[in-house]
Order: C-alpha cells, then structure tokens, then sequence
C-alpha cells in the first residue's frame, strides 16, 4: 500500500476523516468536493466507500495540489479534476454540481442565505 505525500497542516486525521464521511451517505458515482484537499487523503478514503466518484479536489497552495496529483496517482484515484485557488471562486460551479458535501466545507461558507 502507498502512503501519503505529506504537506504542511496535513494529512487529516484519519478519526476525523472516518466519521465526516460516515455521516455524508456517498454512493458510486457522487460528486463530491473536497475543499481544502490537501494531501487528498480525505478523497482518497472516501473513493473506498462509494467506487466511481468523481471528485474536485481545491486547494491554493500549489504544494498541496501537487501532494494531492502524487497521492491519487499513488492510489489510482482517475476521476479527480484538481482546481487551483480559493473554494469561493468556484462557488457557482460547486452549486450547480450538487455535490455531495466534504470536510471543510458547508454551503454556508459559500453565503448561501437559507442557511444563515
């Protein structure tokens, strides 16, 4: 088994992945956002749980994205697309996704007013 390419701040604990995911019911085939992602680690363990999900992994620090491209190589994550910057400028096209929520994120964090 592979093990992770490791950035500052990261990876996330694997509790706290184990229980965010638990609670987020994936299916095969979700798209699921991974704000922050880091090292990717947090989609990596969810691609166990629900095969065939298409995930966008962002992230600004190009350290990160960098950690995040070896680490799904490393363990064959295929249906990622990487995204470069702040998760706020992705806003629209994360809410037209319906994407499955992820650690580090909550639509709140994108203004939405229903949840204010």
């Amino acid at each position: 088994m592979s093990e992770i390419e490791n950035v500052s701040g990261g990876p996330t604990k694997p509790e706290i992945i184990a229980v965010s995911l638990s609670k987020l019911g994936l299916r095969e085939g979700d798209r699921f956002a991974d704000i922050g992602c880091g090292t990717g680690s947090v989609s990596i363990e969810a691609t166990k749980i629900a095969r065939d999900l298409i995930i966008y992994a962002i992230d600004a620090r190009k350290e990160a994205l960098r950690a995040t491209e070896t680490n799904f190589k490393n363990f064959n994550i295929a249906n990622a697309t990487l995204l470069a910057g702040e998760a706020e400028s992705y806003r629209n096209q994360l809410q037209e996704l319906q994407y499955r929520k992820c650690h580090a994120i909550s639509w709140r964090s994108f203004g939405d007013p229903e949840l204010e």
